[in-house]
């Protein structure tokens, strides 16, 4: 068995335990690059996925949950809340500027500058699934705006924003979908 899963599997029995992303995958290039760890941690979310924003970020509204009856939020979340419109993503609530990195290896085919919904955002496959489509919107900056870019775990693709028409401030939205169908890509 391999340090990665070793590592892994202790991530995994152990709920989600935190680790360096250089300890798990020594002889990455990208692993090396101090850019590709916002404040120096990256954390296992599970066997497939690293955690796109540092960990002190928290999940402000998680996959498949109601929208909250709250005129804190826009009115159109609102409207969608009285619908029972549910969540198709997780968010994170983050600063503007937070470096969002790659859960896994992807490659960007639709990069959107003013998306409908969505405003600045990044849809990208999951590199070896077929099927497999993650969506990051709300972004300040993307730091490759074309498509077909491959981007390798860990490294900083984007920066959080609070763009699009459906935020109430500044977030990343991470949405996975597999064969267009919205899945939790916590699990």
């Amino acid at each position: 068995m391999s340090r990665l899963d070793k590592s892994l599997c202790s991530a995994i029995l152990n709920g989600l335990v935190f680790f360096s992303f250089e300890s798990l995958v020594p002889h990455s290039k990208t692993a090396r690059d101090p850019s590709c760890e916002p404040a120096g941690i990256s954390c296992i979310i599970n066997s497939m996925y690293i955690r796109p924003v540092d960990k002190k970020y928290p999940i402000t509204l998680k996959f498949g949950v109601r929208y909250p009856y709250s005129w804190k939020f826009s009115k159109i979340n609102w409207l969608r809340a009285l619908a029972g419109v549910k969540h198709k993503g997780v968010d994170y609530g983050c600063p503007k500027g937070t470096p969002v990195v790659a859960p896994c290896k992807m490659q960007q085919f639709k990069v959107y500058e003013n998306h409908p919904s969505y405003g600045r955002c990044v849809m990208a496959w999951e590199m070896g699934k077929i099927g497999i489509t993650h969506i990051f919107a709300h972004l300040d900056i993307i730091a490759w705006p074309r498509e077909g870019k491959i981007v390798q775990p860990g490294e900083v693709f984007a920066w959080s924003g609070n763009s699009g028409k459906y935020t109430s401030g500044s977030h990343l939205h991470w949405q996975k979908e597999v064969n267009g169908v919205p899945v939790d890509p916590l699990k």
